[in-house]
């Protein structure tokens, strides 16, 4: 994941990325990364799905009022309004263990219907 976060670093400090949306599949993913681009120097909020409605209304409010540059968000945003101005958006897929890749054995899951 260090390459994929690196190369992500890269390529928002190239000069023509102004603002950009990064999906990711996980709630607990969008604060890693949030917090590995700030470290990168690079302005950032994030949003995902346990946050009240004012609090995803603000981190909009603060990227499209250009305060900052890089929105990252779970599927709730790709659910909201699109982002067309802002370029590029990535979807930042981490890598899958192969046990969840595989047919389910439903002994190990407790919650079937």
């Amino acid at each position: 994941m260090k390459h994929k976060t690196a190369l992500l670093v890269h390529l928002l400090q190239q000069p023509d990325v102004q603002k950009s949306v990064i999906f990711v599949r996980k709630r607990e993913r969008v604060h890693e990364l949030a917090a590995w681009l700030r470290e990168a120097g690079i302005n950032t909020c994030y949003l995902e799905g346990e946050m009240v409605q004012a609090k995803r209304n603000e981190a909009v409010k603060r990227m499209m009022d250009g305060r900052v540059n890089v929105l990252v968000a779970t599927d709730v945003a790709a659910r909201g309004p699109g982002y067309p101005r802002y370029h590029p958006r990535v979807q930042l897929r981490y890598a899958a263990h192969r046990r969840y890749l595989s047919a389910p054995h439903w002994p190990y899951w407790p919650c079937r219907a």
